[in-house]
């Protein structure tokens, strides 16, 4: 199981080394957005002494990051089918399982030198009010979940033109639900308790109770936790889907 899973991680990487001009796009682009949003945001807003950036930091951020490692697996499983890809041709000799994870823990480097540079950007330069260690897990974990939620959708689209719509649709939706723009205050309680533990909506909810609270790990622990359940149920559902389509021959 070891030499297949080693085996899958050296075939994923090697695909993504052909494919340079998108791996590095895959790192310019938090560098451009992470940058230019912090530079944009240095104006005060309507709060005293309370910059945009500081505002919107803790909703703007973390969609990102989602949307970047959702992206980055999306056409990971669906693009490599036949009659295009060569999954067909993988599958003769590696199992589904390892194929699956090979896929998920060599994109996973990649989201979470993504998470790295969103962060050192943000905390480094424009100096967030957070604590680090802690901003830093929140940033990778719900970098991890994106990669997992992209090998998920990317299992169960039809197509390339699938995937590409339902990437966009599944991260706004999450980001609707974050608790930014419709409050949980107002909601029911069974509507609340399930919105309110969206992985998008633990991470703003965590980020934006550090910059404006100065909570902490003995605060926000049990939102690190939910967000590693989430990833790994996320993961879970995708490997169960992948590997079940063998016996659907």
């Amino acid at each position: 199981m070891a030499k297949n899973l080693f085996r899958a991680i050296r075939l994923e990487f090697n695909f993504i080394k052909q494919s340079r001009s998108t791996l590095i796009l895959s790192f310019i682009l938090p560098i451009i957005f992470a940058y230019f949003f912090g530079l944009a945001g240095q104006i005060n807003s309507w709060k005293p002494n309370v910059t945009y950036f500081t505002l919107y930091a803790s909703s703007v951020l973390p969609l990102f990051v989602l949307f970047l490692a959702t992206q980055l697996t999306i056409m990971r499983i669906v693009g490599e089918r036949a009659p295009y890809g060569t999954l067909d041709r993988d599958l003769l000799s590696l199992s589904r399982t390892s194929i699956f994870f090979g896929k998920f823990i060599v994109n996973s480097v990649i989201a979470i030198i993504q998470s790295l540079i969103v962060f050192f950007i943000s905390y480094g330069i424009f100096h967030l009010s957070v604590q680090p260690v802690l901003f830093l897990f929140i940033l990778i974990f719900i970098s991890l979940f994106g990669v997992a939620l992209g090998l998920l959708l990317s299992t169960i689209s039809s197509n390339k033109e699938q995937a590409s719509q339902i990437v966009p649709f599944v991260v706004l939706t999450l980001f609707i639900f974050n608790g930014t723009i419709i409050g949980f205050d107002g909601m029911s309680s069974p509507i609340k308790d399930i919105i309110s533990n969206f992985p998008l909506a633990i991470a703003t909810d965590s980020i934006n109770r550090m910059v404006n609270f100065n909570q902490g790990f003995s605060e926000l622990g049990d939102n690190i936790f939910m967000l590693f359940i989430s990833m790994f149920i996320t993961i879970l559902i995708g490997w169960v889907k992948f590997y079940s389509e063998h016996f659907k021959k």
